[in-house]
């Protein structure tokens, strides 16, 4: 049959109520209902449908899934192509698909005996995953672009293709979660509303992210409900907690959940789901759940009556022994596993040394990109200190860090505060004391606006700070200078040594080669210290052209093969090298072939060090004529006689 198309939001209202939906209206351009469920639900009839939308034209058409129907909704093309496989694998073809803003939604009929469970996903985290509708969920219909019927084979919800519970396990399987299954109904003893009891609450919130996940923060929004009996005092709670968040969109956002849950159910989500949130944000639960109580003056004594020095004379080193808390240490850590391609790990401090315009911000943002968008990190937990830029500059990254959802942070600007360079430690000894360490990625760039590189008390106070904060599971990326003037040909990082000793994982960014041909530069990370599995050097290009936005150079940006870098090595040294090689070649064919005598004449020539000539002279000195360019023969006294290889087809050195 041919799709439906409306000509306005109360033809398809009247079209979904006769279809069999319990609709309800929409505020325009949103998804949150326009009025309370009750008593619209109550007194739905065709009439007070026409009577609505005739007064309302604007507002969109929603509806409330009954307990038989469940939609499997795709926010992006990888969910909706592992949808439609699933659905190959099990014949369940859908009767209805609707259109929507990033997707489409597949609706189905729940066969009877099966389990099905709402369950939602953050598309930027997890792009393949599929969200999952059911049970009194609120989803809007279509009434107009880009809300439109895909396909429509029946004209009633009665008629829907149903589904059984292995397509739903497989779906759940998909989404990386357990299988959804009836629980035992259980008998909940209802929260005591005291002082103490709120006070708990917020103390376990204070531990809790409200960014962690779509599905983790419902959860905690149904177990406030609970534990408040759904009190106002429970919902500034929630709207409280969840305005620390960056994804907050307001009060109204926490006001329809709140409405959406229901007392009285049988298996509520209780405070047991927020103490084991907190639990493993690392809070110590045993101290926040005690009950209060006045401390009284003691004595201890032995069982003879005498007092017991214990801790008076206990060793002065024991109370700061580690011996029992390595489970607690455990919990605190991050494990270290890869967030920069193959150059910095999670739970580790590493430092990124390269001479300006190398590259190195560019690379860590495309690095950091990639990391969230295979959900490696949580793009929420990420904060980019950007110091070292102009405002363009900074307005460009913006755009990179809003689209991704990445914070970013600069001197004299802020949401609700400017932020001060001069505040960071205090910031710090904040995160560390208050155990949001973990999980963290602090990205500084560079490190010279956080503590001077040259002085050794300093960079000793900054970096015991670091590993501090990478100790209670935080990450840190810092990028800082070489020097202006090379050593052998190769990068200096710029100040003392204690940065490199002290942290982690050190790496030196440093360009190999401009192609002039394709207009991109080829820089290489070589490392200088590491723990862990990473990468000696790993290499990337990224293109030269000029007039382009910087998220089209982070588009441009790929990673070059390990086995055609040494090929690009040695043409760009040789390209270094050219002039002096030139001026050796020449030498040698004026008969000025021993050692010394070259060495003097090539420096004289080129304007360079007699060092510099003899690490050329050295380095194109064998037989290979793939490689080499010269050899020599020892005549009398020892001396070292040079002579031109045969190089048949050979191109001129900078050619």
């Amino acid at each position: 049959m041919t799709n439906p198309v409306f000509n306005s939001n109360r033809e398809a209202a009247i079209y979904w109520f006769n279809y069999g939906f319990k609709i309800i209206p929409i505020v325009a351009g949103q998804k949150k209902p326009a009025l309370p469920y009750s008593p619209w639900l109550e007194n739905l009839s065709p009439e007070a449908v026409r009577r609505y939308w005739r007064k309302n034209p604007t507002q969109g058409v929603g509806c409330v899934l009954p307990d038989d129907v469940v939609v499997f909704d795709a926010d992006s093309p990888e969910a909706e192509a592992a949808l439609r496989a699933l659905e190959k694998k099990h014949g369940a073809f859908p009767a209805l698909i609707a259109g929507t803003q990033r997707g489409c939604h597949h609706f189905f009929r729940i066969a009877p005996g099966t389990c099905v469970k709402s369950d939602s996903h953050c598309t930027a985290e997890f792009p393949e995953r599929i969200d999952v509708k059911a049970s009194r969920s609120q989803v809007v219909l279509p009434s107009g672009p880009p809300r439109t019927v895909r396909r429509l084979f029946y004209k009633s919800l009665a008629k829907l293709t149903p589904v059984d519970q292995t397509f739903v396990d497989d779906v759940f399987a998909h989404n990386g979660r357990p299988s959804p299954r009836p629980q035992a109904e259980r008998e909940i003893e209802p929260a005591v509303q005291s002082e103490d009891h709120f006070r708990r609450l917020g103390s376990l919130l204070d531990h809790i992210d409200p960014d962690s996940g779509y599905e983790d923060w419902l959860h905690v929004l149904m177990a406030l409900f609970h534990e408040t009996d759904g009190s106002d005092e429970g919902f500034e709670l929630a709207d409280g907690w969840s305005s620390k968040g960056a994804k907050y969109k307001g009060p109204s956002e926490i006001e329809e959940k709140w409405r959406s849950f229901s007392r009285g159910t049988s298996n509520p989500i209780t405070i047991a789901s927020l103490i084991a949130r907190a639990r493993e944000a690392g809070a110590d639960v045993d101290d926040i759940m005690i009950e209060p109580f006045e401390l009284c003056g003691f004595e201890v004594v032995e069982p003879n009556g005498s007092p017991v020095l214990g801790r008076v004379n206990e060793h002065p080193l024991a109370r700061f022994s580690l011996r029992g808390l390595h489970s607690e240490l455990v919990k605190q850590a991050e494990e270290t596993t890869p967030l920069l391609g193959e150059i910095a790990l999670k739970g580790q401090a590493t430092v990124i040394y390269a001479a300006p315009n190398t590259g190195k911000t560019l690379l860590t943002i495309y690095l950091l990109s990639d990391a969230i968008q295979r959900g490696r990190v949580n793009a929420a937990q990420v904060y980019y200190l950007n110091l070292d830029d102009t405002y363009n500059g900074l307005m460009d990254k913006l755009e990179i860090a809003e689209r991704l959802g990445f914070e970013m942070l600069s001197e004299g600007f802020g949401r609700a505060e400017r932020f001060k360079v001069r505040t960071f430690f205090d910031e710090m000894r904040k995160i560390i004391d208050t155990g949001r360490s973990r999980g963290t990625v602090l990205v500084l760039d560079t490190l010279k606006r956080f503590t001077n590189l040259m002085d050794k008390a300093t960079s000793s106070q900054f970096t015991a700070l670091m590993r501090e904060f990478v100790m209670s599971g935080g990450t840190l990326v810092a990028l800082a200078h070489t020097n202006k003037h090379l050593q052998d040909g190769k990068a200096v990082p710029s100040g003392t040594s204690d940065i490199i000793d002290d942290l982690d994982c050190a790496y030196v960014l440093q360009e190999v080669m401009v192609d002039p041909a394709t207009a991109r530069r080829i820089v290489e990370f070589t490392n200088r210290t590491h723990r862990g599995n990473v990468a000696e050097s790993v290499a990337y290009s990224y293109t030269m052209k000029r007039d382009l936005s910087y998220a089209d150079l982070l588009d441009s940006v790929q990673e070059v093969d390990r086995d055609s870098m040494e090929p690009i090595k040695r043409s760009a040294e040789l390209d270094a090298d050219a002039e002096i090689i030139n001026a050796i070649e020449a030498c040698i064919k004026d008969g000025i072939a021993k050692k010394m005598d070259i060495k003097q004449a090539v420096a004289s020539r080129c304007r360079t060090s007699e060092r510099s000539v003899l690490a050329v002279l050295d380095k194109y000195a064998g037989i290979d004529t793939a490689v080499h360019r010269w050899d020599y023969a020892v005549r009398g006294r020892g001396a070292k006689v040079y002579y031109l290889l045969e190089r048949p087809n050979a191109p001129h050195a900078g050619a």
